[in-house]
């Protein structure tokens, strides 16, 4: 049960960050009213962008790390700071469905969440997307440290629009009638290492 309620507190953090987006979105249409329409969309996927990333870090778990520390971007935290070769990957303690608790893995579980959620976000069943069906790729960057769940990663759904990360010039995501827009960059960062995040949406 507290599991299900922390999901859902998540979740309903999540949608509050990006309802933050679309305000701001009618407000810069308020503003500038005159805008191009390309500029306009630009815009509106920069924020999208920026905000889904500061949202998914902030959405809670069912594993609190320490006294009012349950967050994706607390469990990621956890990962870097205890995990202390490439194939070490700290226990935690999280909440059960039945409500007892269970033991996880603090790198594997926070990369699955990280996963699950994006695809939930945005893939491109449009009766399973809860924001929209919408390309987009999250690359993770740690070059200072080789773990197998976050050293190098890529989180994507672009295949499933027709499009390949292969292909990283410009004029290919044109080709097919789409464009790029990255605006959500951040680093996680920790006393021992550092990992980046890479955003980027696309769009038609």
């Amino acid at each position: 049960m507290k599991k299900a309620q922390g999901e859902i507190f998540g979740v309903a953090l999540f949608f509050v960050v990006i309802i933050v987006g679309i305000i701001i979105y009618a407000n810069i249409s308020a503003l500038q009213p005159d805008m191009e329409e390309d500029s306009f969309k630009s815009k509106q996927y920069e924020i999208l962008s920026s905000d889904a990333l500061n949202g998914l870090k902030k959405m809670s778990t069912s594993c609190q790390i320490e006294q009012d520390k349950d967050s994706l971007e607390d469990l990621i935290r956890y990962c870097f700071s205890y995990a202390s070769g490439s194939e070490d990957d700290p226990v935690i303690e999280c909440q059960s469905s039945d409500g007892g608790t269970e033991t996880r893995r603090a790198c594997e579980h926070s990369f699955e969440l990280l996963n699950k959620s994006l695809h939930n976000l945005f893939d491109a069943n449009t009766s399973e997307a809860i924001v929209a069906p919408i390309p987009f790729s999250l690359e993770l960057s740690n070059p200072d440290f080789e773990h197998e769940q976050w050293h190098n990663r890529t989180i994507t759904n672009v295949g499933e629009f027709g499009l390949s990360l292969e292909r990283e010039d410009d004029n290919f995501y044109l080709r097919q009638n789409y464009q790029r827009k990255n605006a959500g960059f951040d680093v996680i960062t920790t006393g021992r290492r550092d990992v980046e995040l890479n955003f980027n949406v696309y769009y038609e």
